[in-house]
């Protein structure tokens, strides 16, 4: 995979996932924060609309009071009580008919009813709740029996001289009651419905007082009729015919009603799905302008690396040529990595040309002095083949003094190579000495700039040390900062204080300053929370400066025992030097030596041929002059063969540095 390829991969994906997590997250929680807000928002408003209904019902209730204690007062009865109950009929907002009941069993009835013989008043519901009671009694709704209509019955006690004689009753429509639960309209589809708390529907848009919510659709709305009986307001999510939806419960005081108010759950939370979308095209918008910043990135640092990568490929085809427009000399000017890459790439080619160039002199003149070796190798060849010639003839008469001379001559020929044995050995010494002669100046040279960067390092650890010290100083300024800040929040909230007490003192004309006092007091809290973030961040801050400071008095520590150490090294490398300043002083001696051997060995070689020219026989000297010949002839040949050979190798590396582009 390319440089780009994986800097998209390796950055792009991430954070792709990134922006994935945090979509799903952010849109969990603005979602469950929509739940939560819409509970309470829906609680609020059956809450609300079980308040007006208790209102209703209130007026009603007291508006059979006041009639009944009238009554009572009175203590009316029979067309004079009938005549009252006929105008309470006739003129009561919502009322069907007044009636009475007496525990004699005597029953009147304002809209002209007259029950039939044997009706009994006293084990009606109505005359049972009311009958020796304070308060007026709310009976469950039921269904009249004249019109079909729904109603409810409103009791009250009739207490003639101090005992209860009868009640009063009064059966009210129910149409107040369902154009209020009717107009309710939560959201798009949401509604309300008035139900029992049997589970029995007192107004509904689709069932009746003879349907149950527990028994509907096949018991669906069982778990919504079971928080119906609850004391408090309910909140539940449910699904109706697979739709999920939210209930809202809300008992209503003093009756055995309660008022529910329902919606679907995706117009309650829809902003989060809107949310959600909007977050998506968001964070798919970034997740593009992120991979383009990081193309555009990865191509400013691709590029010049590609580039760079074909230059060293083109050096090893031989091409180190350097101008203007080459990568290398491009992007030396840049403070970056590339540049130092880009630097430290001209340095390697021109130091490659030097050495092309020095090795192209060289090779030139060991070409042109084979050349020379190789004419003065023939031409010694041939006058040595004329003076074997000449003295073959006298070699072939003195064979005995020849072979005695010749051993004398094997002595000194092994004498002679011993010696140029030893004589490589020493110069072997000779340069395993000067090599290591450089290595200890190098590490001597190397030791003294351990030390210097040593002490480099232990300057800089003690700068940060300073720096580290006056961050701790600024933590603690911030830190007495956010003291005051928190002394002036405190204030600010005082004087919020001040002021909502002054804007209470003013009344009406100071709500819009108790606004304000309220805002001034929530910026006071607020001021105080950040304060104590930025206290608990400085005194964070504080203990991470004061473990920065002990672990630089480690390093401090560690320096000098370091220091210590180097300066142990180079006495070391001073000792070492002394030795081998005697060691070289010493295989001095032993070239001395070998020279004066090798002069010793030369003056045996002049008498051994004073006493062959001495000898009686010419010939043994011609013999041995004609052996030197053949032997010189040989070499010269040899010699000769050699020069050639070199003479080609350095053509052929001629030819070599020739393909090199310097």
């Amino acid at each position: 995979m390319k440089l780009k390829s994986k800097m998209l991969f390796l950055i792009g994906v991430p954070m792709l996932l990134v922006m994935i997590i945090l979509t799903i997250v952010s849109y969990s929680y603005s979602r469950s924060l929509l739940v939560s807000e819409s509970r309470e928002t829906m609680l609020a408003f059956a809450q609300k609309y079980a308040s007006d209904i208790e209102t209703i019902i209130s007026e009603k209730k007291t508006y059979v009071e006041l009639s009944a204690n009238n009554i009572s007062k009175e203590q009316k009865r029979g067309q004079a009580l009938l005549s009252d109950l006929t105008y309470l009929t006739n003129h009561v907002d919502g009322a069907l008919t007044f009636y009475a009941g007496f525990a004699d069993k005597t029953f009147l009835d304002g809209s002209g009813w007259v029950p039939e013989a044997g009706f009994d008043p006293t084990s009606r519901s109505w005359y049972q709740g009311a009958i020796g009671q304070n308060t007026a009694y709310v009976s469950d709704p039921y269904i009249n029996a004249i019109d079909n209509s729904i109603v409810v019955a409103i009791s009250y006690n009739l207490n003639y001289n101090g005992q209860s004689v009868g009640v009063l009753g009064g059966d009210i429509s129910m149409k107040d009651f369902e154009a209020l639960v009717k107009a309710i309209q939560f959201k798009k589809t949401g509604k309300a419905y008035l139900m029992n708390k049997t589970g029995a529907f007192i107004i509904h848009d689709q069932y009746s007082l003879n349907d149950n919510m527990a028994t509907v659709k096949n018991g669906e709305l069982a778990a919504v009729a079971g928080k119906l009986s609850t004391k408090d307001p309910a909140f539940l999510s449910h699904q109706d015919s697979g739709v999920d939806r939210f209930y809202a419960i809300c008992p209503i005081k003093n009756t055995n009603w309660a008022i529910v108010l329902e919606a679907p759950v995706r117009e309650v939370i829809q902003v989060s799905y809107e949310l959600a979308l909007f977050m998506a095209i968001i964070g798919i918008f970034s997740i593009l302008l992120l991979l383009l910043i990081i193309y555009l990135i990865a191509n400013s640092i691709s590029r010049p690396i590609i580039r760079l990568s074909e230059c060293i490929q083109g050096m090893t085809q031989y091409d180190f040529t350097l101008s203007d427009t080459s990568p290398s000399v491009i992007y030396s000017k840049n403070k970056d990595e590339i540049g130092v890459i880009s630097r430290a790439l001209i340095t390697v080619k021109k130091t490659i040309q030097e050495i092309m160039l020095q090795i192209t002199d060289i090779a030139s003149q060991v070409s042109a002095s084979s050349e020379e070796l190789t004419a003065s190798s023939e031409h010694s060849a041939d006058t040595s083949r004329n003076l074997a010639r000449t003295v073959e003839e006298i070699s072939n008469g003195a064979v005995m003094q020849a072979e005695d001379m010749q051993k004398s001559a094997e002595a000194m020929q092994t004498m002679d190579g011993a010696l140029s044995a030893n004589e490589t050995i020493i110069q072997t010494l000779n340069t395993t000495i000067n090599e290591v002669s450089s290595a200890k100046e190098k590490g001597i040279l190397t030791v003294g700039q351990l030390i210097a960067a040593t002490q480099k390092v232990k300057d800089a650890s003690e700068k940060i040390h300073e720096v580290i010290l006056n961050t701790n100083d600024r933590a603690l300024q911030i830190s007495s900062a956010s003291n005051m800040i928190q002394s002036i929040s405190d204030q600010t909230n005082l004087l919020a204080l001040n002021a909502a007490i002054e804007a209470a003192r003013a009344g009406e004309a100071g709500k819009g300053f108790a606004v304000v006092a309220e805002e001034i007091r929530k910026l006071a809290e607020q001021s105080n929370l950040f304060t104590k973030e930025i206290q608990e961040i400085v005194q964070g801050l504080t203990s991470k400066v004061t473990e920065t400071v002990d672990i630089m008095n480690i390093v401090g520590d560690t320096v000098t025992e370091q220091n210590d150490k180097v300066n142990e090294t180079r006495q070391l490398f001073h000792l070492i030097s002394a030795e081998v300043d005697k060691n070289m002083q010493e295989v001095g001696n032993l070239n001395h030596s070998v020279k004066e051997l090798k002069l010793t060995k030369q003056s045996l070689i002049g008498i051994i041929e004073n006493l062959s020219a001495l000898s009686e026989e010419n010939a043994a000297a011609a013999q041995e002059s004609s052996d030197s010949l053949n032997s010189q002839l040989n070499s010269a040949q040899e010699v000769a063969s050699a020069s050639a050979s070199l003479a080609a190798l350095a053509q052929d590396m001629i030819e070599m540095i020739n393909k090199f582009k310097i």
